[in-house]
């Protein structure tokens, strides 16, 4: 069995699962609407991202180790990009990649020559570490811009109830058009999973 198929199948096993859940989900809507309830209240917590963003946002900097050891990184550096050209490039070409998974022999030959390319960048980077690390600083004084995670996922600590007070006010209905929903996923996946 090919890798493709097998996704597929796994796909179809997800939607049908999901099919059934929302069939379920849409039955105790319409028929037992205090039963959502509290189901509701116990999947509704709130998360903070804050918290758990909190070592995100202490600043660490490396630069006096990275400049005082500037020969090790760059040779690790360059010893794991000629690695990758030795172990990959010479000994193997993008179709014979792609030939450990079939039918997505695109996806490998694509991926192989990013690799190539990517590696080619890092090459010259680690000989420029290597031999002249003062070269960087100006990349080095672009690219240190402190970004913050915690302000950037502040809208994500909102809560959003909009669709309970939705489900709460026309449960009937809404429980009828997931339990429609979840029988139309749950037949139309059976059927492409037994077929």
């Amino acid at each position: 069995m090919n890798t493709l198929a097998l996704f597929f199948d796994a796909l179809i096993v997800f939607f049908l699962v999901v099919g059934l859940f929302a069939a379920a989900i849409g039955l105790i809507l319409m028929l037992a609407p205090a039963g959502f309830e509290r189901l509701a209240s116990r999947m509704n917590r709130e998360w903070s991202t804050r918290r758990a963003m909190k070592e995100l946002e202490v600043p660490r900097y490396y630069e006096r180790f990275f400049f005082r050891h500037h020969r090790w990184v760059g040779a690790l550096i360059l010893i794991a990009c000629l690695y990758f050209f030795f172990a990959f490039v010479f000994r193997m070409s993008p179709a014979e990649a792609a030939l450990a998974m079939p039918g997505i022999t695109w996806l490998w030959e694509g991926l192989f020559w990013f690799l190539i390319v990517a590696n080619s960048a890092a090459a010259i980077l680690a000989l420029v570490i290597l031999l002249r690390p003062s070269a960087l600083k100006p990349l080095e004084a672009f690219a240190n811009q402190w970004v913050s995670v915690r302000k950037a996922t502040r809208g994500l600590d909102k809560e959003f109830d909009d669709f309970d007070n939705f489900a709460r006010r026309h449960h009937r209905a809404t429980g009828f058009l997931l339990l429609l929903a979840g029988v139309f996923l749950a037949v139309s996946f059976g059927v492409l999973y037994s077929g």
